[in-house]
């Protein structure tokens, strides 16, 4: 369990120094990249449109 903890941490500190600031670098180059990526996330979590018959 301990060695799982440590390697947890590792990641998460390489990911937030590495891949966090590459990705945020990226998205910054186009603000309508951010916009998209932001409604994304949001969108993921909506409930899909219900259709209805008339």
């Amino acid at each position: 369990m301990e060695k799982l903890v440590r390697l947890y941490g590792e990641h998460a500190r390489m990911e937030e120094s590495v891949f966090l600031p590459l990705a945020d670098e990226i998205l910054a180059r186009n603000a309508n990249h951010m916009a998209a990526l932001d409604i994304a996330l949001h969108l993921r979590h909506a409930a899909p449109p219900r259709s209805s018959y008339i």
